[in-house]
């Protein structure tokens, strides 16, 4: 900051910005490995296309959201990020987001598991292991999307 030029009318003491940094920080590696979390649930085919659809657009913006607060805080003078109002409602409303994007899942996961048959209860147990057949694959990759997709909306819970 230049000595000649009078200091902001708002300078946030080390203690604030360096809290705010830390979880924009946080936040945005969450997003990233959230997007990384979708990317591999959607190789399970064609019924992991929902976690896509519900969890992908939210955890981008979470991820953008975090970098543009966390550039602002570096680079603005006192290190005052963005206003402290936008930053109340753009991560309220990526929270509403995120909440919707979890129970959407939570029945994408509960439609997928009554669509494979998985749902009732210990029936996949009492297979034997090491008969193998075409159904047990199936079952198995069922057993991984909604595993995947129960991880998705945790993850997107915590962002």
């Amino acid at each position: 900051m230049d000595p000649s030029k009078p200091a902001p009318p708002h300078t946030s003491p080390l203690g604030m910005w360096s809290t705010k940094l830390s979880l924009r920080i946080i936040q945005f590696t969450l997003s990233i490995a959230m997007i990384g979390l979708v990317g591999s649930v959607m190789s399970a085919g064609f019924w992991a296309l929902g976690t896509l659809i519900c969890a992908a657009p939210p955890t981008i913006v979470s991820a953008v959201w975090a970098l543009s607060e966390g550039i602002c805080i570096l680079a603005r003078g006192g290190h005052r990020g963005i206003h402290p109002g936008a930053c109340v409602a753009v991560d309220l409303l990526l929270w509403l987001t995120f909440i919707g994007s979890t129970v959407a899942l939570w029945f994408l996961g509960i439609a997928t598991a009554i669509a494979s048959g998985t749902l009732d209860g210990l029936a996949n147990y009492n297979r034997d292991p090491y008969e193998w057949s075409d159904n047990s694959v199936s079952d198995t990759m069922d057993g991984l999307v909604a595993k995947g997709q129960a991880l998705v909306g945790l993850g997107a819970t915590l962002v």
